[in-house]
């Protein structure tokens, strides 16, 4: 298989398609269940393609471009996860051969192959989660475009406007998807100054195509008078909402142990194992930055959980791909390439199927409620984290996150919330409230005009619903 990917040759690309529907067959095979935040992702789809606005109507801090990506997926082929599989693969496959476009035409290596291509697939089976449509895998897309540019730059020694321009508009879509990938900004700065040496003038061009993007959707909420919506709730993501652990820190050791080992050789590897060009040297010292500004997103993530680490890939891609390369016997070349091919789909297999059989299981994905079929087919709304009794019912309300949602429900003392929720009520009244941590029984005093009872410890049946 390494011999296979050593060649230049566009053929290669069918053995990248196949290479990624084999490493993903035994999650196919086992019948992998859908992740809490695919739920809550479909749900989001599925309240805007009922006319509800983001953020104003629906609480959550999904980015708006992915948000509206899934609301367009809703309206085209309704909640099934499937067309979330497709696409994802084709995202995939575009983000392996377009890195592996970009190390070749920049003579990142003394070899042209198509082995970055095939170790950007492997490491895509860190973790099933990885391969989901998440808003981190679409924006780190435009991440590495951005990227793309700044190869671009360091490699024809000269800063061309256009290229700036589009390094700044890549950049700024990124965060559109995904709002962490916003820290990336530092990197791109930093290496346009220190790196690309841009002038005051390159600097501000940069800039505003950098928020160009972001300006036109914050117009576009200023526009549907939810401006204020659509920064109160990345804020409190950001700073009052409580982090989502949906796997632990040790679980997060254990599935990039052997990548970032591999990483951390390849470094080693390009400081003493001989001598770089200076467009090597310069491209070297790009993904070295953004790993280390990539950090960031370990501090402002609110959600805890793999897919997070998608744009920490080419980087570890990079090193890795150093790692086989320069070292001249083909022997040590096949056990490094073998032993990275074997050890990190197994330790992402071998930790689904412990996670499959732990307690914690729910914190990460859906497992089918039991002994409440009452709920099927209603209009219901869950104030806590696990979302699976959404699966055979369907959201009623905008609170679709739990966390955020607690938080604008328990500011009673604000009548412009206290008026909004009275209408979120009215509109889309739920038929039942499930909610664990009491948060509804102590609204509900507030809100005399809602008639529910409690008909057991947190859940909560609309009593109209009877008549």
């Amino acid at each position: 298989m390494l011999s296979f990917f050593k060649f230049n040759d566009p053929i290669r690309l069918l053995g990248i398609v196949l290479l990624l529907l084999l490493l993903r067959l035994p999650y196919i095979w086992v019948g992998v269940p859908i992740t809490q935040p695919e739920m809550l992702w479909m749900l989001l789809g599925e309240k805007l393609s009922e006319g509800f606005l983001l953020y104003r109507d629906i609480k959550d801090n999904t980015a708006p471009l992915s948000a509206y990506i899934y609301g367009g997926l809703h309206m085209l082929f309704g909640r099934s996860v499937l067309p979330y599989h497709l696409l994802s693969v084709g995202i995939i496959f575009f983000q392996a051969t377009y890195l592996n476009h970009l190390l070749i035409s920049h003579k990142s290596y003394e070899e042209n192959t198509y082995l970055p291509a095939c170790i950007t697939v492997i490491l895509f089976h860190l973790s099933y989660d990885l391969l989901t449509l998440s808003p981190a895998l679409m924006g780190s897309t435009f991440l590495l475009l951005a990227m793309g540019q700044l190869f671009r730059l360091a490699s024809i020694n000269q800063n061309n406007t256009e290229t700036i321009l589009l390094l700044g508009v890549f950049g700024g879509l990124a965060p559109c998807f995904h709002f962490p990938l916003l820290f990336f900004l530092p990197v791109l700065l930093f290496i346009g100054l220190f790196i690309n040496n841009f002038n005051f003038q390159e600097l501000l061009l940069s800039l505003f195509s950098f928020f160009l993007p972001l300006s036109l959707i914050t117009l576009y909420f200023f526009w549907k008078d939810s401006l204020f919506d659509f920064t109160h709730n990345i804020m409190q993501s950001a700073w009052k909402a409580e982090r989502i652990w949906h796997v632990s820190t040790g679980e997060l050791l254990y599935i990039f142990f052997f990548p970032l080992t591999f990483s951390l050789l390849g470094l080693i590897f390009t400081s003493v194992g001989g001598r770089l060009f200076i467009h090597q040297q310069k491209q070297k010292q790009l993904m070295l930055f953004f790993g280390l500004f990539g950090c960031l997103l370990l501090i402002f993530n609110y959600r805890w959980i793999p897919y997070q680490f998608i744009p920490f890939i080419p980087v570890m891609v990079y090193l890795i791909n150093h790692l086989i390369l320069r070292n001249g016997r083909l022997f040590v070349q096949s056990v490094f390439f073998y032993a990275l091919l074997i050890s990190v789909p197994f330790f992402g297999y071998s930790w689904f199927f412990y996670k499959n059989n732990d307690a914690s299981f729910t914190d990460y994905a859906i497992v089918t409620p039991s002994g409440q079929p009452f709920l099927d087919g209603k209009r219901i709304l869950v104030l806590k984290d696990d979302l699976s009794l959404y699966q055979n019912a369907y959201p009623a309300t905008g609170y679709l996150n739990p966390r955020l949602s607690k938080l604008f429900l328990n500011d009673v003392e604000n009548l412009e919330n206290m008026h909004r929720t009275m209408v979120q009520f009215h509109r889309d009244p739920p038929e039942w409230v499930i909610d664990n941590g009491k948060v509804f029984s102590s609204m509900l005093p507030y809100y005399p005009i809602l008639n529910y009872r409690e008909v057991r410890q947190g859940v909560f049946e609309l009593e109209a619903a009877k008549h």
